[in-house]
């Protein structure tokens, strides 16, 4: 399993809870990602209740643009887990702040 891309899901899921219309693979760079069809699928693991409505590019190909299903439950555990997210996210910049602050210690420390 590859590393979370936490801002990645933070954002799709603020898009999601304010009802932005383009949430597509055309726009994945809008939410820190090229693969925005992994972040919709890691939301629905969580149990994120995600619709995919399909539309044709000029091009002629087919792609999905994804919606929240609206009832309050799900805009709760959508909340619930964009929360959960944050709190993950601050605790691996945490760690990745400490590792930095040894390695600067050791550094100065060898010299």
């Amino acid at each position: 399993m590859g590393v979370i891309n936490y801002e990645a899901e933070i954002s799709t899921l603020d898009a999601l809870l304010e009802g932005i219309e383009e949430i597509s693979a055309l726009k994945s760079g809008d939410f820190n990602t090229t693969r925005i069809t992994n972040v919709i699928h890691a939301l629905r693991r969580e149990g994120i209740t995600i619709e995919t409505h399909y539309k044709q590019a000029p091009s002629g190909k087919r792609y999905g643009v994804y919606r929240l299903v609206e009832s309050k439950e799900n805009r709760i555990k959508a909340a619930r887990l964009r929360r959960r997210l944050k709190e993950k996210q601050a605790a691996r910049q945490a760690v990745a702040a400490k590792k930095a602050d040894t390695k600067v210690y050791h550094a100065k420390a060898a010299k």
